[in-house]
């Protein structure tokens, strides 16, 4: 009951937001604790990619983690592609996105990692894109309007807010619904779907004339991946198992695909040959070209360079690492052109 009524509220003001010209906006979460939304909680781009590639012409689909998220559609050869990456990317969440959102004949970038396979880390999860009617109804309710304000044109606005009177009359009045104080903005996603992070991208370039300085930030990121993702590491049985069920997804749904191994900087290629993951980081190589065809194992140490990586952050490379990654793959296997 308060399930509906919280969702009704919710498109109504929205619906007013986009009449009063806000910027798109989506509810995540409550981070004061004000209602019980955890049930209806998703990382914000879960919600707002589906319904941009339903009004953003495509003919591919680029799928993975945050790796994936920076890529630029326009960069990608040969076909018009959507930029579907979303943080926190997991075997089983590309299959429910695929599963829910792919069309018959759509070109499938897919890019997994070994960070994926750590069920320690991430345990497995439900669907977690069985809302997908209740997306359609967004859609139907708001989403044209929401996505053809003034501002839409360029740039989809991204925030994480709580819908109260606050919010609302600053939607009356106009103006674009802030996140609670104290909170920061999300990244802005472009409409065809790439998270595009400036103060990332304005912070390594500083990176970049003086390393020394971003030293710092560059160790906490890289003990928080060690320390985080590797200190305990479980393999995952179930997501082998989902990569066969996505390959025959991909099959049935006919939808070309190429599927990249994600390689991983110099500096962590030494904390994969420890004794307790070498074997599994070779099984997972291993496991993901026996379930898939068109395999390009880009793990091989070949885009290992520091070069091809955030100055700052070890754990990601740079859009156009990513983008020549998916143009190379395309290429090799004549997917897409």
């Amino acid at each position: 009951m308060w399930k509906a009524i919280l969702y009704t509220v919710g498109v109504v003001i929205l619906s007013l937001s986009a009449a009063a010209g806000a910027a798109f906006t989506v509810v995540t979460r409550d981070p004061e604790g004000r209602l019980d939304l955890e049930r209806l909680a998703y990382a914000p781009e879960t919600i707002s990619k589906p319904i941009l590639m339903r009004l953003q012409p495509h003919n591919a689909l680029l799928l993975g983690s945050s790796r994936v998220m920076e890529i630029e559609p326009e960069a990608v050869h040969g076909v018009q592609a959507f930029n579907a990456g979303f943080g926190g990317a997991t075997p089983e969440r590309i299959r429910d996105f695929l599963t829910a959102y792919a069309e018959p004949g759509t070109v499938v970038v897919l890019a997994f990692d070994f960070f994926m396979m750590n069920e320690a880390n991430t345990p497995l999860e439900p669907n977690y894109f069985e809302s997908s009617g209740r997306d359609s109804t967004l859609l139907a309710l708001a989403g044209d309007r929401l996505l053809r304000t003034p501002q839409q044109h360029q740039v989809l606005e991204q925030r994480e807010y709580v819908f109260n009177l606050g919010t609302l009359a600053r939607a009356l009045a106009g103006q674009t619904p802030g996140p609670p104080e104290g909170r920061e903005p999300h990244p802005l996603i472009h409409l065809d779907g790439q998270i595009y992070n400036e103060d990332k991208l304005a912070y390594n370039a500083l990176c970049v004339d003086n390393p020394p300085g971003c030293a710092g930030v560059y160790q906490q990121l890289y003990d928080q991946a060690v320390q985080g993702h590797f200190g305990r590491y479980v393999y995952s049985e179930q997501r082998v198992h989902t990569f066969r069920e996505i390959r025959r997804l991909l099959s049935e749904r006919r939808l070309p695909y190429v599927v990249l191994i994600a390689p991983e900087h110099r500096d962590f290629l030494p904390v994969l040959g420890r004794a307790d993951l070498a074997p599994q980081w070779a099984r997972f190589r291993s496991d993901v070209s026996a379930s898939f065809e068109n395999v390009c194992d880009f793990s091989d140490g070949s885009f290992a360079d520091p070069s091809l990586y955030y100055t700052f952050d070890p754990f990601h490379y740079l859009p156009e690492t990513g983008a020549l990654m998916v143009n190379q793959c395309l290429q090799r296997h004549g997917v897409g052109s």
